[in-house]
């Protein structure tokens, strides 16, 4: 992709980026970094940016 395209495609969509947390134990997925997992109680997370 050329460098203006991807300029471009930035400015349509916005830089604002999703961030989601999934627990890496059960697969919840949560809006907000957690402490700790409220269905399974474990604290390791990954973190996913859109």
């Amino acid at each position: 992709m050329s460098p203006s395209l991807l300029e471009g495609m930035k400015r349509l969509l916005g830089s604002s980026k999703a961030v989601v947390f999934e627990c890496r134990r059960c697969g919840t997925s949560l809006d907000e970094d957690p402490e700790q997992c409220p269905e399974c109680g474990s604290e390791a997370f990954s973190r996913y940016e859109f």
